[in-house]
């Protein structure tokens, strides 16, 4: 197919990526401007995301455990089994999504107590009202998910990326079309039409998959070897999705436009850190399943060392930059229109506290791939378990003295302890693990953005531009020279290594 030629290197897909999260910030920027922080906000932020919670984590979990299945039947059955196998899984699992949306419909109004108690009479109302409407999108985004994996096994990484593009730009002409006349449902309606254009574009290259023929009894032992797998995965992979419904319910007893403040904070350290990792961890992941199935454990250690490197050199200067200049940073996205000058402080301080993770969210997100793609899916459970326990004992904590901060905060820890007890989980079950070397390299980049940095407060005193949009593009150009210059000075060869990374083909 013409479409596997579509960024075929990681470099393509960061690229293609970066301008997808363009997309995703003009979607925010718009909605800010139309609903800011008031209560429709927190009612769309709250009933868009009670569907994720509640199913597209399972969704995300299916993709995870079937990508490693996929490979190892295509390898060893050929591709006709393959698909056979995929729309086996399309049809187990849309049965499934069906009667789980008729109990969640029926059980609306008891999941916004669940998950917004802080909710009551007209706003809880209109808030089970988008739930509903929402609620059956869960269909076509496991579908999705699904397709997906298609895409990932060609080496055709850019094309679901671009697929996701179409939804965000749905939901963006809905705003600007109907927001005047039908509120934030004009959002909801463009999430729904979003959806289902996605799907579309996903389905039409992979036609044939969902007409293929289905071997019963294969696709019972196939589900078998999936059903085990899914509950360890679910948890590993929505455990980040069950801190945020907690912050969010947490958050919808605070003052009003605590949860959109929160949330608005929130999709500004994803952007940045999906912006990255998105590309390279789909590209580690494949790396990681076939390396693994071919039973190649050197390459396997070195391919995890060599993309935490790269994530760590990529992520660690932005997300200094980000923290530096936050508030010009949330002026200049979201700053117009509903969003005001106190909008703007109160997302500032709360994104402090969530930019503080992005590195540690991403090393952590690879981190779980590695073993996912070995069938170790006990491990990133237990620690995602750990996670959890210590982000609602830290959210009680820190809310009392720090108030909707403290929730972002508590979030972070809880997300570096994860890293961290991952990473410690490798080196105790995996000796040979060259760890000297990936000490090493990542000193590097921690030492440039340490320059970077002390520069970047030098020029920021100076107090060089009135206008925050030159500003932010000067220190942009002005940081990402520095942190470059200081890393060729420190180890030119590894840098050449994760140049080679970004650019080379992805066979």
């Amino acid at each position: 197919m013409k479409l596997n030629r579509m960024g075929n290197t990681v470099s393509i897909l960061i690229f293609i990526t970066a301008f997808s999260q363009i997309i995703s910030f003009v979607r925010e920027s718009v909605f800010a401007y139309y609903y800011g922080t008031n209560v429709e906000a927190d009612i769309y932020v709250i009933a868009s995301q009670i569907p994720v919670t509640l199913f597209a984590v399972i969704s995300s979990a299916v993709n995870t455990i079937m990508l490693p299945l996929y490979i190892e039947k295509k390898e060893t059955q050929g591709i006709l089994k393959a698909q056979s196998f995929l729309k086996s899984s399309i049809c187990i699992f849309t049965v499934f999504s069906v009667i789980f949306v008729i109990f969640a419909e029926l059980a609306a109004e008891m999941l916004v107590s669940l998950f917004a108690p802080g909710f009551e009479g007209e706003v809880k109302d209109t808030t089970v009202l988008y739930i509903r409407i929402l609620l059956p999108t869960t269909i076509w985004t496991l579908t999705i998910n699904i397709l997906t994996v298609c895409f990932n096994s060609s080496n055709n990484f850019s094309y679901p990326v671009t697929a996701s593009m179409i939804q965000n730009i749905a939901i963006i002409v809905s705003m600007l079309a109907i927001a005047r006349a039908l509120g934030v449902m004009a959002a909801v309606l463009g999430t729904v039409i979003g959806i289902v254009l996605n799907f579309i574009f996903l389905a039409i290259p992979y036609k044939e998959i969902l007409f293929a023929s289905i071997d019963l009894k294969e696709t019972w032992n196939d589900l078998k070897r999936i059903l085990c797998k899914i509950g360890p995965v679910t948890l590993g992979v929505g455990v980040a999705e069950i801190n945020r419904v907690i912050d969010r319910a947490l958050a919808s007893g605070m003052d009003t436009g605590s949860i959109t403040a929160l949330n608005y904070a929130n999709k500004l350290s994803v952007v940045f850190s999906s912006l990255i990792l998105s590309g390279i961890a789909t590209v580690a992941f494949k790396k990681f399943s076939e390396f693994y199935a071919k039973k190649n454990f050197e390459q396997y250690d070195r391919t995890l060392t060599n993309y935490v490197v790269l994530l760590v050199s990529i992520l660690l200067p932005i997300t200094i930059g980000a923290i530096l200049f936050r508030k010009e940073l949330i002026a200049v996205v979201f700053g117009r229109g509903a969003f005001d000058i106190d909008s703007t402080a109160r997302t500032a301080e709360i994104f402090l506290y969530s930019a503080l993770g992005i590195v540690f969210i991403a090393v952590r997100d690879v981190l779980s791939k590695y073993y996912y793609a070995q069938g170790n899916t006990k491990t990133p459970m237990i620690n995602a378990g750990i996670g959890l326990i210590l982000n609602i004992f830290l959210n009680l904590v820190l809310s009392k003295f720090m108030g909707v901060s403290g929730l972002a905060l508590a979030t972070t820890i809880a997300n570096i302890a994860v890293c961290v007890l991952l990473f410690a989980s490798i080196l105790k079950t995996e000796p040979e693990f060259y760890f000297i070397g990936f000490i090493k390299n990542i000193f590097v980049p921690m030492i440039s953005a340490l320059c970077m940095c002390i520069i970047l407060l030098i020029l920021d005193s100076a107090d060089l531009f009135s206008n925050i949009g030159i500003e932010l593009i000067f220190n942009t150009i002005a940081g990402g020279g520095i942190f470059m210059c200081s890393f060729y000075v420190l180890d030119k060869a590894l840098m050449k290594e994760l140049m080679g990374l970004l650019f080379k083909q992805i066979n």
